[in-house]
């Protein structure tokens, strides 16, 4: 029998006898994995190797996935940050690899998200504080990072609500967006051709796990973008600051898709193709229009708030 878990290597010659210490060394230095025997049995051992250089291969990796168009061929996505990685890994996204460094190891909030049994498996590899600081995206490295496969939920035939992304191209205002989409339970977001990628690192972190917990469909091409959301059966309503309507005056119960598009160019002319009804959010002191972030989460909560006044009301 074979039995599959993870020792250092110190640890391993703790506990061999000694003139089995040079054996177990010659057979490091041609493979991390080797066997030995123990009580008659086969026992698997992988070494805990401890990352130290940057042209390590899942380094390298980690760095070639900042690119947008590497990203999406690979269909694979980074996750930096304690939070971050364990909402990834409760939603059942499966690691390909997760690097961490001995301080965040042996840190409280370590404890507070993971089990350290989850870092006895050969998914997990050690890295040097410095080695881990050179992938991270962030000012001050959280001294973990994980690669997963991007998630492929999707969206159902005949949605109650989306929200669709019209050339959304700031990642703060993007991950905010599916936040909200993600707090108020939509069956799904749209992403439109021209717009930043949901699963880019900056988007993921502004999701706080958005992108784990509802589907995203991103479109590349404009005319397969009108074919999708025509398919969806819904009526489309437009955020626009030009509009004659308030969002107050809107009846919201009925299934509907939410379109939210740039602030710095407006409306697509792809999206006016589907005829919305438009709205505005009313606003006092001479201010002249919210944040694209913000007026799609204002609008997303009065859906909601309709909603639950009919349920209330039956």
């Amino acid at each position: 029998m074979i039995f599959g878990f993870v020792i250092p290597y110190r640890d391993v010659c703790q506990l061999a006898k000694p003139h089995n210490v040079d054996w177990l060394k010659r057979r490091l230095a041609i493979n991390n994995i080797f066997r030995f025997m123990l009580a008659k049995r086969h026992v698997y051992l992988q070494v805990c190797t401890l990352i130290t250089s940057v042209k390590n291969e899942k380094i390298k990796l980690v760095r070639a996935l900042a690119d947008n168009q590497y990203r999406k061929a690979s269909k694979k996505i980074v996750c930096e940050g304690l939070r971050l990685v364990s909402d990834a890994l409760k939603k059942g996204l499966k690691p390909e690899f997760i690097l961490y460094s001995e301080d965040v190891f042996q840190s409280t909030s370590f404890q507070q998200y993971f089990s350290k049994q989850l870092f006895s498996k050969p998914i997990a590899w050690k890295t040097t504080q410095q080695v881990i600081s050179s992938i991270s995206d962030t000012v001050t490295c959280q001294g973990i990072v994980a690669v997963f496969e991007q998630p492929s939920n999707v969206i159902p035939l005949r949605p109650d609500w989306v929200l669709i992304c019209d050339k959304i191209q700031d990642p703060g205002n993007l991950g905010t967006l599916l936040r909200s989409a993600a707090a108020v339970g939509v069956d799904g977001v749209i992403v439109s051709p021209e717009s930043t990628d949901p699963y880019g690192i900056k988007v993921l972190r502004g999701g706080m796990g958005a992108q784990f917990a509802i589907p995203i469909t991103v479109c590349e091409d404009w005319k397969l973008f009108l074919q999708l959301v025509r398919e969806l059966d819904v009526s489309f309503f437009l955020a626009d600051s030009k509009a004659e309507y308030s969002h107050y005056d809107l009846h919201l119960v009925e299934p509907l898709a939410v379109i939210v598009s740039s602030e710095a160019h407006g409306p697509s002319c792809y999206v006016r193709q589907l005829n919305p009804v438009e709205f505005k959010i009313p606003m006092q002191n001479s201010m002249e229009s919210l944040n694209v972030a913000v007026a799609g989460s204002v609008f997303l909560y009065e859906v909601l708030r309709q909603r639950r006044a009919v349920i209330q009301k039956n």
